[in-house]
Order: C-alpha cells, then structure tokens, then sequence
C-alpha cells in the first residue's frame, strides 16, 4: 500500500534529492539539540537548586522567569527535531468522525477555549483514513488553538467534513472570523520561524504541515475577506492506493 507506492522507485530525482537533503538536516539537527540539551538540564537543576534556597522575592520571581524561558528553549529545541528528523508513521485504520469528536472534547478544557465554541459538523461520518493517531492529535491541536486564539470571547470556529470528489480524499475544513492574514504572507505560512505571530516560530504550522504530507495528505490555507480557512485533505483508505499516483488537491 503506502510503502509501495512510495518506494524509491517511484520518487522523481528532485524528491529523492529532497529527501536525501532533509534527512542530512535532520542528523546534524539531532546533534545540535541533543549537544543543547545537556547544559540546558545542568542550568534547570541549578535554577531548581536556587529556588529551594533563595528568599526574596525578587529573586524568586528572577528564579520563575529563567525557569519559564529554559522549559520554553526546551520547547523549541523539541520542535526543531520534530522538524527535522520527524519519527516514522504508527498507521492504523482511523474513523475521522470519531477522531474529531474525541479531539474536540479535549480542546474544551484548553485555556484557549474559555468563552470560545467550536460548531462541528459531518458530512462524511463513515469515512477512515490509515493515520498516526497521535501525529494526527499534534496537528488538529495547534489548528484549533490557533484558530481559537484568532476570535474574540462568545465567537465560534467552525469545523466541516466532507467528502472531496473525485480525488478520494476526505477534506477538513477549520474555519475562524479573525483577522485576515495579508495575502502577501500567505506563501510563507507553513516555513519554520516563519510566524505572524509576535512571538511564534512557525515551527507548530510547518510541523503540522509536514505530518500531513507524510500521511499523503495537504494542508492548504486561505484568507478571505471575512475568514481564514484551513483545510486539511486526506486519502480515504479504500482509495490509498489511487491516491498517491491521481489525487490532486483543489486550491
């Protein structure tokens, strides 16, 4: 199935050379960060050390601060290599509607959610795809979020499946009535530290980007007068086999 069709056989030049260039990245990115990680631990364990010891407050909210920008540094040296050298899929057969309806129950309880809603509808409740369930959690999570945190209180984001025909594909559309993203900076959404955000580093989109293609997917995103979409294709899996060679994603 998937491994057959993505044999090195069937890979153009380009792709291979690619694939050849990122797998390079990603052995100097683990380097990097695991030569980062080391002295990053060394400091927390001192800083944790200084907190049992230190009395004034001043110090003490110096303490919480370095403490909150080395756990964020950690954050970002894990980001990196998940970019950068991403582990293999665990597929397995996977009910969208049902996926959806477990993320969404975990999405509630999220600080960005408070006084926010998320309106859910199906249009495709049998369709399964063959996906990581916990890659696939890693991408509807920061889509949500993102989208949540681009409304005001009381509004709400609307997430539609459907079938996408006659490509195969199942498309999952996110949808929020923030403000527009220019459309000049929408080609560059999805490149790592790359953010609209003050302080994002783009890592979260393009790692959401990755993971999707890695499951034969798209994730593609538009910007329109009054909203910006997401929309996320996937293969169905009785048409995997068709997918890789024939599907072509709308814009």
């Amino acid at each position: 199935m998937f491994e057959q069709n993505l044999s090195r056989e069937g890979l153009s030049q380009e792709a291979l050379m690619e694939r050849d260039r990122l797998a390079a990245l990603g052995e100097f990115t683990a380097m990097i960060v695991h030569e980062a990680r080391n002295p990053l631990t060394t400091i927390e364990l001192g800083l944790k050390h200084a907190k049992k010891i230190l009395k004034s407050d001043t110090d003490l909210q110096r303490i919480a601060l370095a403490l909150s920008e080395s756990q964020r540094l950690n954050q970002l040296l894990n980001e990196l290599l998940d970019y950068a050298k991403p582990k293999p899929l665990n597929l397995s057969m996977t009910n969208v509607d049902a996926f959806l309806q477990t993320m969404l129950m975990q999405i509630q309880d999220l600080p960005e959610a408070v006084d926010r809603s998320i309106h859910y509808v199906n249009e495709a409740p049998a369709v399964e795809v063959m996906a990581d369930i916990n890659k696939l959690k890693q991408v509807f999570l920061n889509l949500f979020r993102n989208a949540l945190e681009a409304i005001a209180a009381q509004e709400s984001v609307n997430c539609l499946v459907k079938h996408s025909m006659p490509d195969g594909c199942v498309c999952i559309s996110i949808r929020n009535a923030g403000k527009p993203i220019p459309s000049e900076l929408l080609p560059h959404l999805g490149i790592p530290f790359y953010s609209t955000k003050p302080n994002g580093t783009g890592l979260g989109l393009a790692i959401s980007k990755q993971i999707i293609i890695t499951h034969g997917g798209s994730l593609k995103i538009l910007s329109l007068a009054k909203e910006t979409v997401v929309r996320i294709y996937l293969p169905i899996v009785d048409q995997c086999n068709i997918f890789y060679e024939h599907c072509n994603y709308p814009d």
